[in-house]
């Protein structure tokens, strides 16, 4: 297995059961339960939905999410795809607002 998908596979499956409990709403014990139960699970739930609605517009694969979180742009599919969501990104930021860097860098060249 090569060291990122190893990095992601131990970083998963560290979360993962803490992450299962949130959302079912329950916990190791008592106290974890009605933490999750009061707070955590509905966190989750309304994160999940921001991401879904977030992604459902975005045509990024899964394999690109996992890359990105382990820092991994040697696939170029991931580099574009990422490349792309970065765009959208600073676009939904922007807004109606111009970015000017590319006029900027060649005013830097010109010195």
């Amino acid at each position: 297995m090569s060291r990122d998908r190893q990095r992601a596979k131990s970083y998963f499956d560290q979360l993962a059961p803490e992450y299962d409990r949130a959302f079912r709403l329950s916990g190791r014990n008592p106290l974890s339960a009605l933490i999750n139960r009061w707070f955590r699970g509905k966190t989750f739930v309304r994160r999940m939905r921001l991401l879904e609605s977030l992604f459902a517009d975005i045509d990024v694969a899964g394999k690109t999410l996992l890359d990105l979180a382990c820092d991994n742009y040697a696939d170029p599919m991931t580099l574009q795809q990422c490349k792309s969501l970065m765009r959208q990104l600073v676009g939904h930021y922007l807004g109606s607002r111009t970015l000017h860097t590319r006029q900027l860098l060649l005013d830097l060249q010109q010195f």
